[in-house]
């Protein structure tokens, strides 16, 4: 307990980035640049040490580890990080350490190396949406048609759909995201800060990736408008797909995709081991559990822009002067236009936010969804956290 007191103490002085500098640089070893004489990478490292860290493969069954495993090309053995229990893995999920994109990447080249290529290819999304039910069946119990017998009768209301898994299309996030934008405050990144975005239900973590590898400045399309970098970050309440994450981006360090944000010091690349490169570099991070949870509102709190695939979440009822389901507003509006700041854009699919709330439509947008045959985007800006808020505790919708 003392231990975490320093540690919040020394987090609290030197301030996030820096932190995770010297986190990494205290905690995981100088990784590796592929050549014959580069030091041990984190993988290697913590191979070694396997006896300090339970695997996390102990938190799901054999089945689905061994399902996981396939779908995401991993060794078993080669497993880096730890058990939610376990105090390293619970101090790294709740510090977040982030990773630094090394290159910028074009749209196009983003979307082929994250659909086409090895890290999550269009072909094993079958494979990926089983997972997906899997980890939702252990997370909340029940069949919902992972396993091979009948699941029986689900209804809309069940809250395990909430948790399935789906890929929005990249090419449709990118019309949404270039919506929000537009609608940034102009605090947003201001005074050398990035562009903070957070995805709720990250999932394996392809909208973390995608946004952190294509995403600069205000610009839409290709085109840059201003210097300010992103910061990146995924909730996922499923410890199954959060780990699947984490060894992606491990992946992608392995082909120098990503870096962590302490620095490599076994790297001679000068340019890249600059503090000054790594600060003006988009950055990605992953949090392991549910956003209204004090870490998680803690992150929303920090949000410029908030995007969440919310096609399946429970709605409540059809707003006729919203012209849309609107989410539950005990699970999502209240808690969002609590935890978020004002001006705060927030972006939803087929389900808008509770204007009650504080949360302003101000575009709806038709976007292709091969999944559900398309989809309505919703972009809301939060007007404030305090705004119609007499009017959202006396109003009761049935």
């Amino acid at each position: 307990m003392v231990l975490l007191q320093v540690i919040a103490a020394v987090y609290t002085i030197v301030g996030h980035d820096r932190f995770n500098g010297l986190f990494a640089s205290a905690f995981l070893p100088p990784r590796g640049n592929g050549n014959t004489g580069a030091t041990a990478s984190t993988r290697a490292y913590l191979k070694r040490h396997k006896n300090d860290l339970v695997p996390f493969s102990e938190t799901f069954s054999a089945a689905t580890a061994a399902s996981r495993n396939r779908i995401l090309g991993l060794n078993p053995s080669k497993r880096i990080h730890g058990n939610a229990s376990d105090s390293l893995f619970a101090l790294r999920a709740t510090l977040l350490p982030c990773w630094s994109v090394a290159n910028r990447l074009t749209r196009t080249d983003a979307q082929a190396l994250l659909d086409q290529d090895d890290l999550l290819p269009s072909s094993a999304y079958g494979d990926r949406k089983t997972l997906g039910l899997k980890a939702a069946e252990q997370e909340c119990g029940g069949d919902l048609g992972g396993n091979d017998e009948d699941a029986g009768v689900i209804l809309a209301d069940d809250p395990r759909l909430a948790r399935t898994y789906a890929e929005f299309p990249l090419a449709s996030l990118d019309v949404l995201l270039d919506a929000a934008v537009g609608h940034l405050s102009s605090g947003a990144g201001a005074g050398g800060s990035a562009i903070q975005m957070v995805d709720i239900g990250s999932g394996l973590g392809r909208i973390v990736l995608y946004s952190a590898l294509t995403r600069h400045g205000r610009g839409a399309g290709e085109t840059d408008t201003g210097e300010e970098s992103w910061r990146v970050c995924g909730i996922e309440i499923s410890s199954v797909l959060h780990n699947g994450a984490l060894e992606l981006v491990d992946a992608g360090m392995g082909r120098e995709l990503f870096r962590s944000c302490g620095g490599d010091p076994g790297r001679e690349d000068e340019r890249k081991g600059d503090p000054s490169f790594l600060s003006k570099s988009n950055k990605l991070s992953f949090h392991l559990g549910s956003a209204t949870e004090p870490e998680g509102s803690a992150l929303l709190g920090s949000a410029d822009i908030v995007f969440s695939y919310s096609t399946v979440f429970k709605a409540k009822y059809f707003d006729p002067d919203v012209g849309a389901l609107l989410l539950d507003a005990e699970e999502w509006s209240r808690p969002l236009g609590e935890a978020c700041k004002p001006g705060c854009v927030a972006v939803t699919t087929d389900r808008a936010l509770d204007p009650r709330f504080g949360w302003k439509l101000v575009e709806r947008i038709d976007v292709p969804n091969p999944d559900v045959l398309g989809t309505t985007g919703f972009v809301h800006v939060l007007e404030t956290n305090e705004q119609n808020e007499s009017e959202a505790m006396g109003t009761s919708q049935l």
